[in-house]
């Protein structure tokens, strides 16, 4: 951590001093807001841990807790029971759409997820949703909505909602069932036609008619990268656990 220059003024080990208690309070806050990230991490960086379950714990610490399954479909395939099991202990969400930690979509963890992007990227702090909202318009500041929202063209839906609209999708695929769409929670989130075509494209579905039919997924994978240097998550790893 590097002090501001207006502080060289002070003597050096005036300055030693305090950037300990700073760094001190921004581990405290992590552990207080991010534990999941600090517990993934961990994994992250243990031998004992099966190598799956520590590249998957890997990325995921270095996206901020949340990554399009599409994007790991290859290594979420590499994956067994005891992997999968092991994840869940993780408090790990292997969604229909995306792979997340559902308690980093609260309000105090996403101000720190953006925190640190902000001051690892020298940024401003992002406009951030309000912590009540299930959906955002296209006014939202990208940055932020990104944090705990999936984009769905000119809405977004937050994470853990679209993932129960298309896990109730897949379930009635598989039971063979008619609309895939749980039509009551999708009008108690205000849920526009558009919005919704897009969302069931996303899962695998497309229109035909006054129905859908299944298509499934057949958009090439966008593979994950290894975690990037620098990482503003990534960096947690630097701090004590």
């Amino acid at each position: 951590m590097r002090t501001a220059r207006g502080l060289d003024r002070l003597s050096a080990t005036r300055r030693a001093r305090l950037r300990a208690r700073l760094e001190r309070w921004v581990e405290s806050q992590v552990a207080r807001h991010l534990p999941a990230l600090k517990h993934l991490t961990g994994a992250a960086a243990d031998p004992a841990v099966s190598p799956g379950i520590r590249a998957l714990a890997a990325m995921l610490v270095d996206a901020g807790g949340l990554l399009p399954r599409r994007a790991i479909a290859a290594q979420l395939a590499a994956l067994d029971k005891a992997d999968r099991h092991a994840l869940h202990r993780h408090r790990v969400r292997l969604g229909a759409l995306d792979v997340f930690v559902p308690s980093l979509l609260k309000p105090a963890p996403i101000e720190w997820r953006a925190v640190l992007v902000a001051v690892r990227a020298g940024q401003p702090m992002p406009r951030l949703p309000h912590p009540s909202a299930a959906t955002l318009d296209g006014a939202a500041d990208p940055r932020g909505a990104s944090l705990a929202f999936r984009r769905l063209g000119s809405t977004w839906l937050r994470i853990d909602l679209a993932d129960r609209l298309a896990t109730h999708a897949h379930h009635v695929k598989a039971s063979g069932g008619g609309d895939p769409i749980d039509r009551a929670f999708a009008t108690s989130l205000g849920l526009d036609p558009e919005t919704l075509r897009k969302l069931m494209a996303e899962v695998g579905f497309v229109p035909a008619g006054e129905a859908w039919k299944w298509r499934g997924n057949h958009r090439p994978a966008k593979r994950a990268g290894p975690p990037r240097p620098g990482n503003a998550f990534a960096a947690l790893a630097g701090l004590k656990r």
